[in-house]
């Protein structure tokens, strides 16, 4: 389903294409920021991913304001709830421009993010902004809140706030839609893949600061944080897809420092219980456990009370251990060793 942009004359300079789903709230709150973008002309294009909150009628009774129409917005729907990867494909495909700007439904753009963006594109294929969480939320966060935070070329190319060449997504043929889902989200890592196709078949990059976007800081609810570790399967395909994405990562082969330490403390646990209790046995496992103690509470801390450290600390350990068992496995499926 769509529903056609109001009148204007000419093409736009820039598409902005944004999947939504289920986030009414967020969604509104961009399309006011958008509202106040400056020195550039843009269509918005919203794809609905079949969403059972309002959103479609909502957009609809904006594509009709009069004070909206200044964002030349198409809404699109798809059929069923198909994830991010689908619902970009369909928005990229039904732009006009020759740059195509990609935003999340959580995220707050400054006036100027989308003249900056257009301005890098002059040189670059693909141009990344900066995106940090929103400055209000991140003083309170908790410990296992769920935030983007992006100050430079990580090699992940997130669709949160990035700008493609038109060409290079019809020549690639767009995000890979083959990532599926698991526990009913989506499986991370499809904008990642897109990037790095593009850069292996020549694209140039540009990374500019000054195109700012700031982004929701999702609470800290740990079981959600556990359950969003299951979608990390993808990213060990993108391991095995594109070997050059190692060298973003510790050694190569982890995907957090936290990660190896981790184990360290199980490999102490296991000595521990291995045998009857003694002072070496005792002190082996202390210092095994030590390094991630360390890590957690003093070089990469979580933020949290002071009278919380200890529990804080052993769930950190616990989702960090179920982070590499999701890793492993993925590694064996996709043959390519990365925790």
């Amino acid at each position: 389903m769509r529903e056609a942009p109001s009148s204007g004359a000419g093409l736009p300079s820039v598409s902005v294409v944004v999947p939504t789903y289920n986030r009414l709230p967020l969604l509104t709150r961009l399309l006011d920021a958008l509202e106040t973008q400056q020195g550039v002309d843009f269509e918005l294009i919203v794809v609905d991913d079949c969403s059972t909150d309002g959103t479609w009628e909502l957009l609809g009774r904006r594509c009709h304001e009069d004070r909206t129409r200044k964002l030349r917005m198409v809404r699109l729907r798809t059929p069923v709830n198909s994830g991010p990867a689908t619902a970009r494909n369909l928005g990229w495909r039904r732009a006009r421009a020759d740059l195509v700007a990609f935003i999340d439904d959580d995220c707050v753009p400054e006036p100027g993010w989308l003249a900056a963006l257009a301005s890098a594109a002059e040189g670059a294929d693909i141009v990344q902004g900066s995106t940090l969480p929103l400055a209000e939320q991140a003083a309170g966060r908790g410990p296992f809140a769920v935030f983007v935070w992006i100050d430079r070329d990580y090699g992940r190319y997130e669709t949160c706030n990035i700008a493609y060449r038109r060409s290079r997504l019809e020549e690639l043929g767009g995000f890979d839609e083959s990532f599926g889902t698991v526990g009913g989200a989506p499986v991370w890592g499809e904008d990642v893949d897109l990037g790095w196709r593009a850069r292996e078949a020549g694209a140039s990059f540009a990374f500019v600061p000054a195109a700012r976007v700031s982004c929701e800081v999702h609470p800290s609810d740990y079981l959600a944080y556990l359950g969003q570790i299951r979608r990390h399967g993808g990213l060990v395909r993108n391991v095995a897809r594109h070997p050059g994405l190692r060298r973003y990562y510790p050694a190569g082969v982890f995907l957090q420092v936290s990660h190896p330490l981790s184990l360290l403390v199980l490999a102490g646990l296991m000595v521990l219980a291995a045998g009857p209790a003694s002072a070496r046995r005792a002190g082996l496992g202390t210092a095994l456990a030590l390094p991630y103690v360390w890590y957690r509470s003093r070089t990469n801390p979580l933020p949290c009370r002071r009278r919380n450290r200890v529990p804080v600390l052993i769930l950190a350990w616990v989702a960090d251990l179920a982070d590499t068992a999701t890793l492993a496995s993925a590694s064996v499926r996709y043959r390519s060793f990365f925790l």
